[in-house]
């Protein structure tokens, strides 16, 4: 998608490119392979950021952490699991007490894509209640 939308960007010296990534993309959890990938999408990020920040392309990741909604990971575990096991879960691994939810990720997404965010450029913001461990 990045491809086919950066001869536009370019051409009118603008543009947001907002890539969903993970917590887990920065911090153990979850299988190799979704580690390494959302690992990889934050460092493609921040590679393109420096590249086109001279042409006023803003390209950064956001890194949610356990997101709750219809048809998730999170909704079946929920469901296939005693509440003991859920709350253990949520009172081991989760600050805020309750999974998240999708729309503090568009919230993000809209600031990130607005003008508002002019300086934010090669940034990975989490959006996780706490969940995330890593110092960085």
């Amino acid at each position: 998608m990045i491809a086919l939308v950066l001869p536009h960007m370019r051409e009118q010296g603008w543009g947001r490119i907002i890539n969903i990534s993970s917590i887990y993309g920065r911090e153990h959890g979850g299988s190799i392979d979704y580690m390494a990938g959302k690992a990889g999408l934050i460092a493609l990020s921040k590679h393109l950021a420096l590249q086109l920040a001279p042409i006023n392309v803003r390209v950064n990741s956001i890194a949610p952490g356990s997101i709750d909604f219809p048809g998730s990971t999170w909704e079946r575990f929920q469901q296939n699991n005693p509440p003991e096991v859920v709350d253990e879960f949520i009172a081991r691994n989760l600050p805020a007490g309750r999974f998240g939810w999708p729309e503090p990720i568009g919230e993000m997404v809209a600031f990130l894509s607005s003008d508002r965010a002019d300086l934010v450029t090669g940034a990975c913001i989490n959006v996780d209640g706490g969940q995330s461990k890593s110092l960085f």
